[in-house]
């Protein structure tokens, strides 16, 4: 989906436990179908688990670009929904920033108060000091980095990635809904500076107005 409306359309009062069904077991958002398609025949974390059967493992085609992405929480019962967001689509960019594997926008169902670690998955082969964790608030349209973060390049079973992680806690800082209500909301993605030539800005315009 590339809707940009929706972040965390998870209720206050939904479920710890997602009902899966025949086509999504694991209740996460994405089709069993589409996950067997993911890196590692369909065990994008290589830990041995199709991800199709565990609800706190998604793997998804990142939006637009053809790529792969993992999405691994621990803390929380399940991955409530999980969607690859284009920036390209929001009303609100984030200066002088792309990000060119999207934004995983999700909701992850918990118990109130609970902590959780979050580990993204994104198949590329490429440069771990080119990037930054950021987050995207859809209610305030503020980007910011994700404090505590870090990115690592690594081989994940047969396959190359940009592996980010980090910690959020429900009703924290990081959750978008800032209420301690068993719903952790946070969309992020990996970003990257963008230069003068690639925006098209005159230097001698930014320099001298």
């Amino acid at each position: 989906s590339t809707a940009t409306s929706g972040f965390g359309s998870t209720s206050e009062f939904a479920q710890n436990i997602s009902i899966g069904n025949t086509a999504d077991f694991d209740a996460d958002g994405i089709s069993d179908a589409i996950e067997n398609q993911a890196p590692n025949n369909g065990d994008g974390n290589n830990d041995g688990t199709a991800d199709r059967l565990q609800p706190t493992v998604t793997s998804l085609e990142i939006d637009s670009t053809g790529k792969w992405e993992t999405f691994v929480t621990t803390g929380c019962s399940d991955n409530g929904s999980v969607t690859s967001i284009d920036t390209g689509s929001l009303a609100k960019q984030d200066t002088g920033k792309s990000y060119p594997y999207g934004l995983t926008d999700f909701s992850l169902n918990c118990s109130r108060g609970d902590t959780v670690n979050v580990t993204k998955y994104v198949f590329v082969d490429d440069q771990p000091s080119s990037y930054t964790l950021r987050k995207y608030n859809d209610i305030t349209d503020v980007y910011r980095d994700v404090p505590g973060s870090s990115i690592a390049s690594e081989t994940v079973g047969s396959a190359k990635a940009l592996v980010a992680r980090y910690s959020i806690t429900d009703g924290g800082e990081l959750d978008d809904d800032g209420t301690a209500n068993g719903v952790i909301v946070d969309p992020v993605g990996l970003a990257t500076n963008v230069s003068l030539a690639d925006t098209g800005e005159n230097l001698a315009l930014l320099l001298f107005g």
